[in-house]
């Protein structure tokens, strides 16, 4: 997803367009980037906790 937002930013300048995309283009690339980061740092925690519980549900007792 990173290399999608660096992609949307940098791919106008190397096609040639030195000022790349028009300023609302760029807001949603913008808004789009920190949406992307702040989900990736909400899902992270909720997996590794629901990854957790479904183990220590599914695991039996005497094996740990």
């Amino acid at each position: 997803m990173v290399v999608m937002c660096v992609i949307s930013y940098a791919m106008p300048i190397m096609r040639g367009r030195p000022k790349g995309n028009c300023e609302k283009a760029q807001k949603v690339e913008y808004i789009g980037f920190w949406l992307m980061c702040i989900s990736m740092c909400g899902i992270t925690p909720a997996l590794t906790a629901g990854w957790s519980m479904a183990s220590s549900v599914t695991t039996p007792a005497g094996i740990r």
